[in-house]
């Protein structure tokens, strides 16, 4: 499992942010295991993908708060693709979820 920290969010007051991941879905068929870090700021993914498919993408959306009521929700995409050396060939985005 890879983790993926989402920081870096600038609250417009200057205040600070707590962030927390609402979801996290991928376009791949698997398992419930191969995903995680809902309620907290980092996220769990798989690096491997199926390898009769075009490479995994997953979406994970959060929300950054401060201690003022301000909410904002955003989304990061992680992609895992691998390229076949031995076809020099290139994996090709064929869709979303």
């Amino acid at each position: 499992m890879v983790p993926i920290k989402i920081e870096g969010g600038i609250d417009p007051d200057g205040d600070p942010e707590s962030i927390k991941i609402k979801s996290n879905e991928i376009d791949e068929p698997g398992k419930e295991t191969d995903i995680g870090g809902i309620g907290t700021d980092t996220a769990r993914v798989r690096e491997t993908r199926n390898g009769n498919g075009d490479g995994r993408e997953y979406h994970i959306t959060f929300t950054a708060a401060d201690d003022k009521g301000g909410v904002s929700t955003g989304k990061v995409l992680f992609m895992s693709h691998t390229i076949k050396e031995n076809k020099n060939e290139r994996s090709n985005r064929k869709g979303g979820l």
